[in-house]
């Protein structure tokens, strides 16, 4: 079953936002470390390393994910190097601090469902975002997808999808689409060029997650475009 974990209208309406703001100026991010680079996607190996969100528990779980309150749910934050969890307290937006790049704005936006482990009942993918909080564009770090599942009654974050294809020196790479189906998850991806502005990739990559010992495991990005 395909589903879809980004708007790309909303993110198109976002960015023509964040280019209004640039004239007008925006509010100050809180301080900032330089980012590391990024590893080449040229030389990306299969991870054997767990996403960091796994088995971590967060909440109560209804018996159908689609139920739950996702506005009161608190988020992994280890998608942009946040220790513990993020807590919205019923909004969309949140603050928080990140060990890599200070104090940084979240966004929370699309909720998806499939089902990974063939036993009839959803799990739900969570797409979330974060930036330096300045309004524009060029301030967007880093996009991941937290995958939950109900154990037992309980809410528990199964890993955190994020983008495999992250060439140096460009605009952050976004998750465009997000296949689940039984064991594995696949990550349709949107990586930037040098050329490419921010508004428009033009690169496109899938990333085979795997569930191996109940982690989500990436596979190398397979380059389409």
């Amino acid at each position: 079953m395909t589903l879809s974990i980004a708007n790309t209208g909303r993110i198109a309406a976002l960015t023509g936002v964040m280019l209004v703001a640039v004239a007008c100026g925006s509010p100050q991010p809180g301080p900032r470390i330089s980012p590391p680079s990024h590893t080449s996607s040229a030389t990306l190996e299969p991870s054997s390393r767990p996403s960091p969100a796994t088995t971590k528990a967060v909440g109560a779980a209804p018996e159908n994910l689609r139920d739950t309150a996702w506005s009161n749910m608190p988020i992994p934050g280890d998608f942009c190097d946040i220790p513990g969890l993020i807590h919205f307290k019923g909004k969309q937006e949140a603050t928080a601090s990140s060990h890599t790049w200070g104090t940084v704005h979240i966004d929370r936006w699309d909720v998806v469902y499939g089902d990974i482990d063939g036993d009839r009942r959803d799990e739900a993918a969570v797409h979330i975002g974060c930036d330096t909080g300045g309004g524009t564009a060029a301030g967007q770090i880093a996009y991941g997808a937290v995958v939950f599942r109900n154990v037992q009654g309980r809410l528990i974050a199964l890993g955190t999808i994020k983008p495999q294809k992250e060439p140096s020196g460009v605009h952050c790479t976004l998750l465009a689409k997000i296949v689940m189906t039984a064991g594995k998850v696949t990550a349709h991806e949107k990586w930037y060029r040098p050329t490419d502005s921010n508004c428009c990739p033009t690169g496109t990559a899938t990333t085979v997650w795997e569930v191996r010992n109940d982690q989500l495991v990436p596979g190398v990005p397979h380059i389409l475009s």
